[in-house]
């Protein structure tokens, strides 16, 4: 038996996959399933331990995407994070650190270091990054 070192599995992606399939666009919603698709395939190629979290974490990546950036400056603010002048030229940015805000207290089935990290990290990367 093929056991996960995550808390979640099948019916956990699958109740995610629908959920945000309610949340989101149907444009959104396409990519974001074939993110799902990719991270499979590379994760089977890399580090097949690991697709758990990575098709959670392409399901979650683009959660506030679609958010304003009112909405998402103003939820980085709510979890004391700053927004400098100059991070308004980036704003496009702003839904992975927001994304990722919201994990612990939105899905918290999914609320793991793994998780969290590629979604933050997932449109600027990061030192130490793997």
């Amino acid at each position: 038996m093929n056991q996960s070192k995550y808390p979640f599995g099948e019916a956990e992606l699958t109740a995610l996959r629908q959920r945000i399939l309610s949340e989101m666009s149907p444009k959104r919603y396409h990519h974001t399933a074939a993110v799902e698709d990719m991270v499979v395939r590379l994760a089977t190629l890399y580090c097949p331990e690991e697709i758990p979290a990575l098709r959670a974490a392409a399901l979650l990546h683009d959660i506030t995407k679609e958010y304003n950036i009112q909405t998402q400056i103003g939820l980085l603010m709510q979890a004391g994070k700053s927004v400098k002048a100059g991070d308004r030229f980036s704003h496009k940015t702003f839904h992975a650190r927001t994304a990722a805000l919201l994990i612990p207290d939105n899905y918290p089935a999914f609320n793991c270091e793994t998780v969290v990290n590629a979604v933050r990290w997932h449109t600027t990367g990061r030192e130490g990054m793997t």
